[in-house]
């Protein structure tokens, strides 16, 4: 179809006296192709509009209308073409078929000797589908063996399987969770960063308090001023009007008082979009606000224990060296009379003495009741302990 509408154009062409070159005529004959898809395009849209098939003589008229074509000119083109010199070859040229050539992959399609005597076609082409389109592909091609998905029957599969596919959709699912919530998170830190790290939930501005000097009159020196007086009364009522204003901006800068008008149970105005957003900012400020307090007390809080550790190891360390300084200088004489006593007192502990010790001389002193010491040296060896009379033991004592 292409190469005869490519010989009509040239034909035309050189009618009128043109000369083109290939290129140009296949540029011309696309567009001349796609112009005439555009008109059939548009026939066929207002035909379904008003529930046709086929296009009637209104329907045309239509579409030359909108696309301004006019009959007298197709009509001058008609009488025009009846001169061609190439009339004839042109008639011979739409009657004969020209055959384009076949691709293999399509061959089947076009090739359907072999096939149908296999399987005859059931299904007739149908009337509304016109006779120059070609043939539709065999029944065969729509044929197809029915594919059952094996079932299970065994209840223990099935549930197993179940289980399985329950879980993972849980997994998704907290994967889903896990994502959002590490989302908010980087967020949130993002935004804290970008916050004063010194700002504390208690930061207050300290408001200036207006005082007045009261200046103290005797009452000796009274007098009624009417002036004065008017004067007092009018910074007394600006004064008043002045804490009511102030009290009023309060009340409207206050926050809850705010949300009050909203969100009150007796309240009539309903909140718009941007009151929600300005609440909604309010409350993620603040507390952005609460986290950095915390962390910057708990930081603060870190800073004073590592303070007392460290203030503790130096109170430690410092009494371990005033110890290790100090140091006991006692004189080697008491060092020498201690060591002797000791050794003294050993000795005369000593019951078990052998006879050689009993040999050896013993002081014993005795006090008498003059008050002097009476010293008696080797005892006789013969007098024994259990010897001595109660008379000598009221001497000891």
């Amino acid at each position: 179809m292409d190469t005869v509408l490519e010989s009509i154009v040239g034909t035309l062409l050189e009618t009128r006296n043109y000369t083109f070159t290939e290129q140009f005529l296949d540029q011309l004959t696309e567009l001349t192709l796609q112009y005439i898809n555009e008109l059939s395009a548009d026939l066929s849209k207002y035909t379904r509009i008003q529930r046709r098939q086929q296009p009637s003589i209104s329907d045309i008229k239509l579409l030359l209308k909108l696309k301004h074509i006019s009959t007298n000119e197709l009509i001058q083109e008609i009488e025009l073409s009846k001169k061609f010199t190439y009339r004839k070859q042109l008639t011979s040229l739409l009657d004969s078929l020209v055959e384009e050539p076949i691709n293999e992959q399509s061959r089947p399609f076009f090739d359907q000797s072999s096939i149908t005597e296999l399987v005859p076609r059931l299904n007739v082409k149908p009337s509304y589908i016109p006779s120059y389109l070609p043939d539709l592909p065999p029944d065969y091609t729509y044929q197809s063996t029915p594919e059952y998905m094996e079932t299970l029957t065994d209840l223990k599969k099935l549930r197993m399987k179940l289980v399985e596919e329950s879980r993972m959709t849980e997994t998704s699912l907290y994967k889903l969770i896990e994502y959002d919530d590490i989302e908010w998170r980087q967020k949130f830190e993002q935004e804290l960063a970008e916050l004063d790290p010194n700002t504390s939930v208690n930061d207050t501005t300290n408001l200036p308090i207006a005082t007045t000097d009261a200046k103290t009159k005797n009452s000796e020196d009274f007098k009624f001023d009417i002036v004065e007086y008017a004067r007092m009364r009018k910074q007394l009522q600006i004064k008043r009007h002045r804490n009511l204003e102030t009290k009023r901006k309060t009340r409207e800068e206050n926050i809850f008082m705010k949300a009050e008008m909203y969100y009150s149970p007796y309240s009539t105005i309903e909140p718009t979009p941007e009151v929600k957003k300005y609440f909604e900012d309010v409350l993620s400020d603040g507390f952005k606000n609460v986290i950095m307090s915390v962390r910057n007390t708990e930081k603060l809080k870190e800073q004073k224990l590592k303070r007392q550790i460290e203030e503790n190891a130096r109170r430690e360390q410092e009494l371990q060296k005033q110890n290790e300084s100090i140091s006991f200088n006692f004189p080697a004489i008491n060092q020498s009379e201690s060591e002797s006593e000791s050794e003294q007192e050993e000795k005369e502990l000593n019951f078990d003495a052998s006879d050689n010790e009993r040999e050896s001389r013993n002081l014993v002193v005795v006090q008498s009741s003059d008050g002097k010491a009476l010293q008696q040296l080797n005892p006789p060896l013969s007098e024994d302990v259990s010897d001595i009379s109660s008379d000598d033991m009221d001497i000891v004592a």
